[in-house]
């Protein structure tokens, strides 16, 4: 796979900060990445390791611009996220003939600047993890292609951009949803604590503690049962770019109700913690208010735990084909009653694991490339 010739740009473009990206690779991957925590940086390690079995060299460019704690062949971390147009400027004339950049996490802005005149170089794609924002408008003569995790995604975008999209000629296409690692078994760190809990039923609720999540439902809903019957587990902290605010109204909340004895807040955890945590539960629950897709969701039915989800696109999809619960209605009420029937089916977890590898995921996206 060679590199389409760039000289002429990348004369006139000063490269100033070492290190750089130097265009050596066959992909240039803009990103969220380990060791940064997070659904889309969890999902760029995996592809990006399964890309790299494909005998490609792929460099990174992350928030951080840290190595991740364990170093993979054929990938490189080269730098941070651009953040200007300058940046971008010196990104695109470094000679890479593929760019993809997953969004959201990385700043447009300054690409939507430069970047129509690197596209007579540089196959650019984009990866849209949710419905595009109005910014994506001006991204029209930008990117050469976008990407979609679900086709209702992509059909926010036709619809909302029909014009700048047809002016500026980008083609358009949906990524398989999301992969599973099929060894997620040897990727589990058990929780010493939850050998503490007594209650008959454990619930986890997985992830970054946002306010779009709800989780403060999970709580209310233990007014409304026999707490010493449920403990509900918060396996995470706050993302770095929220503020506590939430998690602390979250935590005021669970004491004012006296319920301390039936609610643990973890923190922060690695991959391998909140892993152990789903292992343990008996019930994952996703109140979500919004949200397009779900590693935890996809993680909880690959370690055979009942999920109990809201009735969004990004959630009841998964569930209706693998197993799980919806809610009628997302209320504290609704979800006691749900966690007190004890009414739960199997769930397909070897079909999941057959049905979303990362190895369609990887193949889907090498046919992008150049």
């Amino acid at each position: 796979m060679g590199r389409a010739s760039t000289e002429g740009m990348k004369d006139s473009v000063t490269f100033d900060s070492v290190p750089r990206p130097d265009g050596s690779a066959d992909v240039l991957w803009v990103s969220e990445y380990p060791p940064t925590t997070g659904g889309i940086s969890d999902y760029s390690d995996e592809l990006v390791n399964e890309l790299s079995t494909r005998d490609l060299q792929i460099h990174v460019l992350s928030e951080s611009g840290s190595q991740p704690d364990s170093a993979t062949s054929n990938v490189t971390v080269v730098g941070t996220t651009p953040r200007s147009a300058t940046e971008w400027m010196r990104v695109l004339g470094a000679g890479y003939e593929n760019v993809v950049v997953q969004l959201p996490g990385v700043d447009l802005s300054g690409l939507t600047l430069v970047g129509p005149q690197a596209r007579w170089h540089t196959n650019l794609i984009c990866v849209a993890h949710e419905p595009p924002t109005a910014e994506f408008q001006f991204t029209a003569f930008t990117f050469d292609h976008y990407a979609f995790l679900s086709e209702f995604a992509e059909s926010v975008f036709r619809d909302r951009f029909k014009w700048p999209l047809r002016l500026g000629r980008a083609t358009t296409s949906q990524l398989p949803y999301f992969g599973i690692d099929e060894n997620i078994h040897t990727r589990v760190a058990q929780p010493d604590a939850a050998a503490d809990i007594s209650a008959d039923r454990l619930v986890v609720c997985p992830g970054f503690i946002t306010e779009r999540k709800r989780y403060h439902l999970a709580a209310d809903a233990l007014t409304h049962t026999n707490a010493d019957d449920i403990h509900v587990v918060f396996a995470g902290g706050v993302h770095r770019n929220d503020n506590d605010a939430y998690l602390t109204e979250l935590q005021r909340r669970v004491a004012d109700s006296g319920l301390e004895g039936s609610v643990t807040f973890t923190g922060m955890l690695s991959e391998a913690e909140v892993n152990g945590w789903l292992s343990a539960a008996d019930i994952a629950l996703l109140p979500y208010e919004h949200i397009y897709q779900s590693s935890v969701l996809v993680k909880a039915i690959a370690l055979n735990t009942y999920p109990v989800v809201a009735g969004i696109p990004g959630l009841q999809k998964l569930v209706e084909i693998y197993g799980g619960d919806v809610l009628d209605t997302v209320t504290a009420e609704e979800i006691a009653h749900v966690l007190t029937s004890g009414q739960y089916g199997d769930v397909a977890t070897e079909k999941l694991l057959e049905d979303l590898s990362w190895e369609a995921n990887a193949s889907a996206y090498e046919s992008l490339l150049h």
